[in-house]
């Protein structure tokens, strides 16, 4: 293999995740933030889904075979620095992904729990989510579930207010997770986009004006795989959170201007840079 000591390799990032057929969330919303924050995107595919932005209407999944062969496949050649976790589906996907990380990999972990769609179809058997619990939460550097996903998990009800955020803060630490990062983003009522990040003793509060949009699929995937981003790049996790948040704002912002779809639209991904084209 062909190799130049005088440059410095990119960093590589990898998400495990289903496709999205509309591209803007999953394993296509994931490849986009990493291209758009200059690391190189590897992908894993645990189901492929007919959707777009109105709603899901198919899914097929991926044989744990498959997912195994893509994942060995992977981590065997590449020197991947960080991984995201999406969409995973099925208990036997779960089963696929931790028994490869269990033998190959040191990377950091971002584990999204894709659990609904915004349109309210399930994405995670509970089966699924019983063994995630056990098998790859604690494999994990970085939870982000939302609030719904928060409640679901924890069995709390669903925060309201700021206050029963920072509530739920240590039940998530209980399912064995370092650093959550728990999404704000379904608060009522509140002008900013407040979410909060804590490793068990310290909690940051990151916070964005909210912008009204309707266009906002993939935000989850995308705000995860703009954290795998900055700890593939060698940021902590706090940095690259910070990082994170400034970039999906951009990108809410910027939604708009694409006008694909009739339903909720995709983030403009590249809106800083198709901003600069000649």
């Amino acid at each position: 293999m062909y190799t130049n000591s005088n440059q410095h390799a990119v960093p590589v990032a990898l998400t495990i995740a289903g496709s999205d057929s509309s591209g803007g969330a999953g394993i296509q919303a994931d490849l986009k933030t990493f291209s758009a924050l200059q690391v190189y995107g590897a992908s894993v595919i645990t189901a492929v889904t007919a959707q777009n932005t109105q709603g899901i209407y198919a899914i097929h999944s991926i044989p744990a075979a498959i997912i195994s062969a893509q994942l060995r496949a992977v981590l065997q050649d590449l020197d991947v620095k960080s991984i995201k976790i999406g969409m995973l589906g099925e208990a036997s996907a779960v089963d696929a992904v931790a028994d490869i990380l269990d033998e190959f990999c040191s990377a950091a972990v971002v584990i999204d729990p894709v659990m609904l769609s915004k349109s309210g179809k399930a994405l995670l058997h509970p089966d699924a989510l019983l063994l995630m619990k056990k098998r790859l939460f604690p494999l994990a550097t970085v939870f982000t579930p939302n609030l719904p996903e928060a409640a679901a998990l924890t069995g709390f009800s669903e925060p309201t207010c700021l206050s029963e955020m920072y509530q739920m803060l240590g039940p998530l630490h209980e399912l064995g997770v370092p650093w959550v990062l728990l999404k704000g983003g379904h608060l009522p009522a509140e002008e900013q986009a407040i979410d909060l990040l804590s490793d068990g003793e310290r909690v940051f509060e990151f916070k964005a004006d909210r912008i009204v949009t309707k266009n906002t699929h993939g935000t989850g995937c995308t705000l995860s795989s703009a954290v795998a981003a900055g700890l593939a790049k060698g940021m902590d996790v706090e940095q690259s959170v910070r990082e994170a948040k400034k970039y999906i704002s951009v990108a809410i912002a910027a939604a708009d201007s694409l006008l694909v779809g009739a339903g909720h639209g995709p983030l403009h991904h590249f809106s800083l840079l198709w901003s600069q084209k000649g």
